[in-house]
């Protein structure tokens, strides 16, 4: 019984992370991200990270598994917003407000 049990719970630790609709426990931080598709930037998280002008950016947005690090990627289509969620482990989720703007007309694309 416990090995399986240690087995269910390392296998759940390795599975990749994903984006969710809500959290296990309260919010730790809520954190909002604005970004230009195909202009790369960093903070607070990695901004249209595809560097493309593809009308849509790009966010990598990190996830923590005790010290397991990944990322997500969240793609949002020019002009719109979208929440996303991300359970960090042990210390709790992190709920991201994320908003994609059009390419500066005065720049050329990457």
């Amino acid at each position: 019984m416990t090995r399986t049990v240690t087995i269910l719970a390392v296998s759940w630790l390795l599975l990749p992370a994903t984006v969710s609709a809500r959290c296990i426990g309260r919010y730790q931080k809520t954190i909002r991200a604005h970004c230009r598709d195909g202009v790369p930037g960093d903070a607070p998280v990695a901004c249209d990270a595809d560097m493309q002008c593809d009308r849509q950016c790009s966010f990598d947005l990190p996830h923590y598994v005790e010290i397991y690090y990944s990322s997500v990627r969240v793609t949002v289509p020019v002009g719109k917003r979208r929440v996303a969620f991300i359970q960090n482990l042990p210390s709790g989720c992190y709920k991201y407000i994320l908003r994609c703007a059009p390419h500066p007309k005065d720049a050329a694309c990457p």
